[in-house]
């Protein structure tokens, strides 16, 4: 009988353990740099979660967790002349109603010719804003700052790395 019982609640974990699964998603954005040496230059593009994360999006009304597990940066065309430059930005999330939160710091010199990956500090507590939108309307603003100490005409990829974990219904 026991042997039984044993079967039964293994056959009642595995079920349980699979009633859940997980999701990695991107989001990428593209940002035009055309910066003044030593001013500070910002732009800024806005995320949907429901066009961009279809799959995470299906599963907001049942999810377990999420995560930041990376950022990316990478320059991929660089279209002045002006050699490599010392810069230094962030990459901030926000919402509509103003919440914002910092999601990662960096400090690198731009090569004068791309590609060039650009190393990003990471700070996982951004993940309340893309939480709080997935949980709402979906929506939030990526902003990129950077100060260079050249002039710098570049196209910079961002790429935002997700990990969703949810349940099934």
């Amino acid at each position: 009988m026991s042997t039984r019982r044993a079967l039964l609640a293994a056959s009642a974990l595995v079920f349980a353990v699979g009633c859940s699964g997980t999701t990695d998603f991107t989001i990428s954005k593209t940002f035009q740099l055309d910066t003044i040496a030593n001013q500070q230059y910002e732009v800024t593009q806005d995320v949907n979660l429901a066009q961009e994360a279809g799959t995470a999006w299906k599963h907001r009304d049942n999810i377990r967790s999420l995560d930041v597990v990376g950022v990316d940066a990478t320059m991929t065309e660089r279209t002045d002349s002006n050699g490599p430059s010392n810069a230094s930005g962030t990459i901030t999330l926000s919402r509509a109603d103003g919440t914002s939160a910092q999601l990662g710091t960096w400090t690198h010199t731009i090569a004068a010719t791309a590609p060039d990956s650009i190393s990003v500090t990471l700070n996982p507590y951004a993940v309340s804003i893309v939480n709080a939108a997935i949980h709402s309307d979906g929506l939030f603003t990526v902003a990129a700052t950077a100060t260079t100490d050249r002039n710098v005409q570049a196209k910079v990829v961002v790429d935002l790395h997700m990990k969703l974990g949810y349940r099934f219904p």
